[in-house]
């Protein structure tokens, strides 16, 4: 039986996300469930954002884990420059 190398380019992004949140504040977050009953996926939802973006990049292990690394990023800046303030919400 051979893995399939997507499988491989999805784990090579989810490392790369797991190494960046590792190396920005020296931690892992674990996920927890809010006061709202919102779960926060914290560490784990980076991880699977880089996943993600290291299956949809070019096909070496390499750029995958670099996409990984920089996939959470790329994608929070994105969402931030399009939200959208609703009226009389703060």
């Amino acid at each position: 039986m051979t893995i399939p190398p997507a499988f491989w380019f999805l784990i090579s992004g989810a490392a790369g996300g797991l190494l960046k949140e590792i190396m920005h504040d020296n931690c892992i977050d674990l996920p927890k469930i809010g006061e709202n009953g919102k779960v926060h996926l914290a560490t784990l939802g980076g991880m699977t954002v880089s996943a993600v973006a290291g299956l949809f990049v070019d096909n070496t292990p390499l750029s995958a884990f670099l996409a990984g690394w920089a996939g959470a990023d790329i994608v929070k800046s994105i969402v931030e420059k399009n939200t959208v303030e609703l009226p009389g919400k703060k």
